[in-house]
Formats: C-alpha cells, structure tokens, sequence
C-alpha cells in the first residue's frame, strides 16, 4: 500500500528510494551504511548511491569515525530549504527557457517568412523586453528618448547596461540633443558604446527602438503606459536597419563644448 508521506517527498522532488532511506534515516540517528543495510531492502551498493544523492540535496549528513562512516538525517524544516532551492531553480530554468523559446521562434518564423510579434506591458514587460537583446550577435543599434526613459525606467535601464557591458555587446544609440541627453551620456560613459545625436527641433516621441538579430523592438515609455513590442521579420528589420544606418551618417557626436547639433553634409 503507498506510503502517502513517501508519496508527499516525492511530490518534493525528491526520488521515491531517497524519500525511503530518509524517513529510514529520521528514526535511525547516526547509522551506518550496515545498520541501513539491515533496516531496508537496499543493497550495499544502492545505499552507498542513495545516500549520496540524499548528502547531494542537503538532507544527510556524514560523519567519519575511525574506519566507519555514519549517516544522520537533516531535521524535516530543512526539507523548507530544499523548497525553496528547487523553486529558484525553477525560476532561472523558466528565464533560461523563455530566452530559448523567443530565440529559436525567431529562427523558426524567419524559415517559414512569418513575422513573430510578442507584446509585453508594464515595467517588468519593458525590462523582458530590453533583455532580450542580450542574445545579440551584432551590435545593437538603438533611438532612445533619454527624457522618458530616465522618467520611467532609469533603473532598469542603468541595471540592463550592466549585463550588456558583461557581455560585450557594442550598441549605437541616436537620441534628440537635448541638456538631459548630453548629461545621460556622460553618465553613461564610452564603454560598448556610441552616440550620436539628432537636432534638438524634434519634438519628444517617448518611445525607443532596438535593432537587432533580425528583430525589431519599440518601447512606449508614458505614465500608466509603458509597452514594448518585439517583431521578427527580415524585409522590417532591414529597413529599419538602413533608416538608422542613414540617420546615423547625419548624426553628430557630442562634444564637451557642442552647441545645438547640426547635420553634417555628406
């Protein structure tokens, strides 16, 4: 008949041969791997492989005396521990699966010709969004409304510019010359990446983009009304692409002493 409180820890995560000798292990203190031998239907060799993975899990402890080895169970509370171990594991499998699963629709929908859209809304949307640029193989190239991001997602901004710079992913920004521009970009500083600016008589559009790995990405950034959609297509990202590759040639760098930015003839 089942053991519902076997049942119960391996309900846990925790395999059904482990759950035994733990429950074994609660009411045998101190045991070696011959008393356990003798209290259960395990071999030698199997108790050996069980108890290593019990150690593994945080749930035995070991100690060696002499030439004997003895074996004693971590309280149940622990079992709080082990929870809460797999529940974080769980979160960094469903972040690592969502940036697979995005990854390998977009290869998928670019093979078939099918633009891929996903929406995302809130701060918590716009910063999956901004991430999902960390998968980029080329250099990002980006138009950013420095008012409204400062406004509504500074910190997300500063945390995401971090884990770019971790992995060395150059990135482009053209942004409207404005003094909170010129400010942002010396905070922000030279490392992975480059700015050129627009004319200050563009009128604030509070919305970015990031081109990327065949992808599109547009934020809104307004009060109650942050958003962002990624689109994957290859005719959009292309011409996108080339709109920026334009506009960056009529850009300016900013300089310490620069008045309002002029475009360069070409």
């Amino acid at each position: 008949m089942p053991n519902p409180l076997i049942e119960s820890l391996s309900r846990l995560g925790i395999g059904e041969n482990e759950a035994v000798l733990y429950k074994i292990l609660l009411k045998t203190p101190d045991a070696t791997i011959a008393e356990l031998q003798k209290k259960s239907d395990f071999s030698r060799t199997m108790l050996y492989h069980i108890v290593g993975n019990l150690e593994a899990l945080g749930l035995v402890t070991p100690e060696k005396t002499g030439s004997k080895t003895a074996f004693t169970a971590e309280p149940p509370e622990k079992l709080h521990d082990f929870l809460k171990s797999r529940e974080e594991d769980l979160a960094r499998q469903k972040n690592s699966l969502a940036q697979t699963v995005a990854a390998l629709s977009s290869e998928y929908r670019l093979a078939h010709n099918k633009p891929g859209i996903r929406y995302f809304e809130g701060r918590d949307g716009f910063a999956e969004a901004l991430d999902d640029t960390l998968s980029s193989q080329e250099p990002i190239y980006s138009f950013v409304d420095v008012d409204a991001l400062q406004k509504y997602a500074a910190d997300i901004n500063a945390e995401h510019v971090k884990r770019r710079r971790t992995k060395k992913i150059q990135k482009q920004i053209l942004m409207q010359d404005t003094p909170a521009a010129r400010a942002f970009i010396e905070q922000l500083g030279p490392e992975q990446t480059e700015v050129r600016l627009l004319p200050r008589d563009l009128k604030p559009f509070h919305t970015g983009m990031q081109i990327y790995d065949g992808k599109i990405s547009y934020f809104t950034l307004r009060e109650n009304n942050i958003m962002a959609i990624i689109i994957s297509d290859p005719d959009i990202y292309a011409m996108n692409r080339s709109m920026f590759e334009y506009w960056w040639k009529k850009a300016s760098a900013p300089t310490p002493t620069a008045g309002p930015t002029a475009f360069r003839s070409e």
